[in-house]
């Protein structure tokens, strides 16, 4: 049973010998197909097979046959079909014994495997002995019913899959997931100039995938396609750090905000880069960066990579154009920490605060003797009863909060200069747009901020930016690809979710899937909350990722703009993590929109082969 067509002379595997017996009308139509049950038929036919039955299309040339998936498959029993588990007891009794029994027994004419299969939109054409594949074509034909059930044999499989594609240019995602013989290529450019996505709910390997995705694009793109790449990840959760970390120590660069800063961290930010520093700073950012599983215990590999980062001062501290403005005067910093009418308690120790700089006689030039003074000075009102107890203390405290906050970076700043700042505008013109010296400009730029406001107006701006300069000049040397994960915040249709930045976000995005691919610029967005995901943008997505997606709510939108049948994307629901449904209009080869179900390579091994090759792991 089930022998490869090594031992046959045909391209079609021997076995599992089933049936067309009719066709259903729908859209296009349902197959209905028996199996003779066998143990090993429901042990190794899964929904998600591709099947082949001769068609009509058949002349004295080309045996044609016709493309089907697999969607449906149960164990039948006749006596079970006729009954339904209804009747008098005792006779229920006897049947379901009978059936038990059956159900031992191969080859009883009481069981059967039944089917429900879709055509996938293609046929292929063989020699009339069916020796060879000879032509993959697009059309939708219908199967002659009575005849059998054809699948192809390992090596034609491969083959098939395949169809349309230059191998020595494509890269393997994972294998079939219903043979792990069988690789699953695709052509890489094509899936990054052309726009993707990568759908799945929480805890279905996404963020693996995906960092899985951004490797094989850093290693393997400008062998396949003969062109460098940059890829720039926007991280809200802090994950890709971690999961990437292996091109982030190569040639990478890391992005923070002051949020995800700290003291030590601003200490190295202001040039203090001695190795006592660095070996601080590499401990703290090796301990607050997401990990994953296997390595969540495992601080040591990450501080090596970070280690080399910050020598190399690949890690960077984004301050926003459009957000502080650094006082040069006293007068200067007393507007900027006005809070306004925005609450009695802010408004009444801001008051307090200014009447004490005031009585001080602190005007002029700030210096590093009159932030002295006025650190003194905050100390002193909060040591005030009014504020250090009861309701004033719990309302006053975030200007408290904030005042301290902006006073450290005041003195960061006094201590540097506004030279020392690295803004949107150095991001995008010294390692974005600037292909420059490799050595000292990396291709993979992640900038993780966990501030959705901060993200969404960086994010904005750099697309924008990126845009807006390809198209002056479209004589551009290099692709781009943006990676949006979580990408609910920043393309979302919600409607308590509709703020300025979500809005100016959307709309960047929307011209970047519309326009980058004529400029070098790819996309990829991934979210599990497909919901209320902009539609226009998803259209233009050519090629989808789905993995586990349990809820219906979740799949109706692939389903509209991917243009793929319900029954398909179903199938979903049945995977574990690292299992994925690729369905490309372009990447796939010949097979435009046909969803194929795969088992993705793991991130996380990939990554400790990385550390154990470099002695960090045993």
């Amino acid at each position: 049973m089930n022998q490869s067509n090594e031992n046959n002379l045909t391209i079609f595997k021997e076995g599992f010998t089933g049936k067309l017996y009719y066709l259903e009308e729908k859209e296009t139509f349902l197959a209905r197909i028996r199996y003779d049950y066998e143990k090993i038929v429901m042990k190794e036919l899964l929904e998600g097979h591709f099947i082949f039955i001769l068609n009509f299309n058949t002349d004295n040339v080309y045996n044609s046959y016709t493309m089907l998936k697999i969607i449906s498959l149960y164990p039948k029993h006749y006596a079970l079909e006729a009954v339904k588990g209804v009747g008098y007891p005792g006779f229920l009794k006897d049947v379901m014994k009978n059936i038990e029994e059956d159900w031992e027994l191969e080859g009883s004419v009481e069981t059967y495997v039944d089917c429900i299969a879709i055509p996938m939109g293609y046929d292929i054409f063989t020699d009339k002995r069916d020796l060879d594949l000879k032509v993959v074509k697009k059309i939708i034909s219908k199967p002659i019913p009575g005849k059998d059930i054809k699948m192809l044999g390992d090596k034609y499989l491969q083959k098939f899959f395949s169809w349309g594609l230059d191998i020595k240019n494509s890269i393997s995602v994972g294998e079939y997931l219903a043979n792990e013989k069988i690789e699953i290529n695709i052509a890489l450019d094509r899936m990054v100039r052309r726009h993707f996505g990568v759908f799945a709910s929480t805890g279905s390997g996404k963020s693996n995938f995906i960092a899985q995705l951004i490797r094989l694009t850093s290693q393997e793109y400008l062998t396949k396609t003969n062109r460098e790449i940059k890829i720039i990840i926007f991280d809200v959760q802090g994950e890709y750090s971690a999961l990437t970390s292996d091109i982030l120590y190569e040639s990478g660069l890391l992005v923070l905000s002051e949020s995800e800063s700290s003291s030590i961290l601003d200490n190295y930010f202001t040039g203090n880069t001695d190795s006592n520093t660095i070996n601080s700073c590499s401990d703290i950012l090796s301990r607050q960066i997401k990990k994953p599983g296997i390595f969540e215990n495992q601080n040591e590999p990450f501080k090596n990579v970070f280690k080399k980062m910050l020598s190399e001062n690949r890690v960077k501290k984004i301050s926003s154009e459009t957000g502080f403005i650094a006082a040069q005067t006293i007068e200067e910093f007393i507007k900027i920490i006005d809070p306004g009418s925005s609450s009695e308690w802010k408004a009444r120790a801001y008051k307090v605060f200014t009447n004490k700089v005031v009585e001080e006689r602190l005007t002029g030039d700030i210096t590093v003797e009159s932030i002295t003074k006025i650190k003194e000075i905050v100390e002193q009102v909060q040591e005030m009863e009014i504020f250090s107890s009861g309701y004033g203390k719990q309302y006053s405290s975030p200007f408290f909060f904030d005042l301290n906050s902006y006073i450290q970076t005041l003195e960061l700043s006094s201590r540097k200069g506004q030279a020392s700042q690295f803004t949107v505008t150095d991001l995008i013109n010294n390692y974005i747009l600037d292909q420059g010296n490799k050595e000292s400009n990396p291709n993979l730029i992640i900038i993780s901020i966990s501030d959705q406001n901060q993200m969404s107006n960086i994010a904005t701006k750099i697309v924008d930016t990126c845009l807006f300069t390809r198209r002056k000049n479209p004589n551009f040397d290099f692709d781009i690809l943006f990676v949006f994960d979580e990408a609910h915040e920043f393309i979302s249709t919600a409607p308590q979710e509709q703020s300025d930045n979500v809005k100016n976000s959307r709309r960047s995005l929307l011209r970047l899937a519309r326009q980058g691919r004529k400029y070098g610029l790819g996309l990829c967005i991934a979210t599990q909350r497909t919901r209320y995901l902009d539609t226009t943008i998803m259209g233009q997505m050519h090629t989808l990722f789905a993995g586990f997606l349990p809820r219906k709510t979740d799949r109706e939108p692939l389903i509209d703009a991917f243009n793929i049948e319900e029954d398909v994307i179903r199938e979903s629901k049945n995977f574990g993590p690292g299992q994925w449904l690729i369905c490309s209009a372009t990447a796939t080869g010949i097979f435009q929109s046909v969803p194929i179900s795969f088992q993705a390579v793991n991130s996380e091994k990939k990554l400790k082969d990385f550390f154990s090759y470099k002695g960090w792991i045993k």
